[in-house]
């Protein structure tokens, strides 16, 4: 979400929920490996779907592109500011732990489980294009999720740019298209083949949402715990039928009703007490992009210690997603936020330069 005035804070809370469970998710499958093969709790990280985070991440983006774009979709050229501020906001800090991924890859590649090192899937992963085949993964791993982010601000952008007013209409009509294309097995490998799956439908719905925010309906206090709690039982009821094909109604409706639960909420009545979950939303990025070191790092180090046991499972699990959200917050503040600030100030001075050139 792009960090301005119009900043809503409840969707912040989602963003935090959604990266604190992928960073559980993928926290607790690194535990495994501290507990004997017969332990119950090798099977703690399917307990539940807890990939449901990047679902979630889903719904909020097409939300916040509605919500940021409501009142300049009209403007002319302002498909081309949209384009670079999503660029600011997500390239830069994207490279930079693709880059450090790279670094460990090259001197100690076996210290990571799931990254291979490929020339062609390196240059790939910089370009957000997913690669060709089977299982081909971008460097850093989580990457794939932005190959759809970024595919997705392309449409929207496009939409600015040659419908303007009905660009929300038309982006829907896009991924709608793309997806029924899918469906009807018109596209083969990647990168189509990635990039029109039904998830796509994902920013769609979160999207509609946002048009449902600004006719002003909002939920009783009570009705969005209620919409939480409905979402988190069907993704835990339904998330062991999930498949590539069916993601989008499996855990793309759960998603929607937890992040309607936080959208269409009243104002917090104490926001202070949530003050711990809002920087957290603000920093969700750089978590959901960083975690995957911390828990390799922590591992390494709280593994050598005297510890056995189910103590030693959870006490890993717990200090590194502590870890992980101490360090998002100073990536966020350190490294995040100055990239997308100097990327964005070099594409604002492009513009004028540009406008100068051609101006009569």
């Amino acid at each position: 979400m792009a960090h301005d005035d119009r900043k809503l804070v409840t969707l912040q809370y989602a963003r935090a929920v959604a990266a604190l469970l992928v960073a559980l998710g993928h926290t607790l499958s690194e535990a495994r490996k501290l507990v004997p093969p017969e332990s119950a709790l090798r099977g703690a990280s399917d307990l539940f779907p807890f990939q449901i985070g990047v679902d979630v991440f889903f719904i909020i983006s097409g939300f916040i592109m509605v919500y940021v774009s409501q009142s300049e979709k009209a403007r002319a050229g302002y498909a081309g500011t949209f384009l670079a501020n999503r660029i600011a906001r997500v390239v830069p800090t994207y490279w930079i732990y693709t880059t450090l991924m790279l670094i460990p890859l090259i001197l100690v590649p076996s210290v990571f489980d799931s990254a291979e090192l490929d020339a062609r899937q390196t240059v790939f992963s910089y370009l957000f294009i997913p690669g060709i085949g089977e299982g081909v993964r971008p460097v850093l791993k989580l990457g794939w999720t932005l190959n759809y982010e970024m595919f997705f601000y392309a449409i929207f952008a496009v939409a600015l740019f040659l419908a303007r007013k009905r660009a929300h209409e038309v982006t829907l009509g896009v991924l709608v298209l793309l997806a029924g294309l899918w469906m009807a097995g018109a596209f083969g490998a990647a990168p189509m083949g990635f990039w029109a799956n039904p998830i796509i439908l994902e920013f769609g719905a979160g999207m509609v949402l946002a048009h449902v925010f600004f006719r002003g309906i909002r939920l009783p206090r009570a009705a969005t715990w209620a919409l939480i709690l409905a979402g988190l039982v069907v993704a835990y009821v339904t998330g062991p039928m999930q498949t590539n094909a069916n993601r989008v109604l499996i855990l793309g409706l759960p998603a929607l009703l937890i992040v309607a639960s936080f959208a269409l909420a009243p104002a917090p009545r104490n926001p202070r007490a949530l003050a711990v979950m809002e920087r957290v939303g603000d920093a969700s990025y750089s978590l959901y992009l960083s975690h995957p070191f911390v828990i390799t790092a922590v591992f390494i180090l709280w593994s050598r210690l005297p510890m056995a046991g189910p103590g030693d499972f959870f006490g890993y699990v717990v200090v590194t997603l502590v870890i992980a959200a101490v360090w998002s917050v100073i990536s966020f503040h350190w490294i995040e936020k100055p990239a997308s600030r100097l990327v964005r100030g070099w594409l604002r001075g492009r513009d004028k330069a540009r406008a100068a050139t051609t101006a009569p």
